[in-house]
């Protein structure tokens, strides 16, 4: 049988090469320090609030949690409109908001009865 060499001081410079060029960077992105949110119901299946007070919701929101909180908003699977929620994302832009959209089935009653 052959005795192999091992190879262990190149990966031990590799691994010093490695730590070497691992440097902390100054360009640390920033997050938001704000944790606040609120669950906005502009569309729930029941009763949808017309498009244009949504701005108004919003700012509203806006002045409950200040800038950079969360605003919570359920979509339906039946109602993916990406020009109706695309203007919710543009509102929530508008008003420095961080919008997160909810998911949600339908429930259908008459087929579980």
């Amino acid at each position: 049988m052959v005795a192999t060499k091992r190879p262990f001081p190149l990966l031990l410079f590799l691994l010093l090469l490695c730590l070497l060029a691992c440097r902390p960077t100054s360009d640390l992105p920033q997050f938001n320090d704000n944790k606040l949110g609120v669950h906005l119901l502009l569309d729930d299946g029941r009763f949808q609030w017309p498009a244009a007070e949504w701005a108004n919701h919003l700012a509203y929101a806006r002045q409950a949690i200040g800038t950079g909180g969360y605003v919570t908003q359920l979509v339906r699977l039946d109602d993916l409109d990406v020009a109706k929620w695309q203007q919710f994302m543009d509102l929530c832009a508008v008003q420095e908001l961080t919008p997160i959209l909810r998911l949600c089935l339908t429930y259908l009653y008459f087929l579980t009865n």
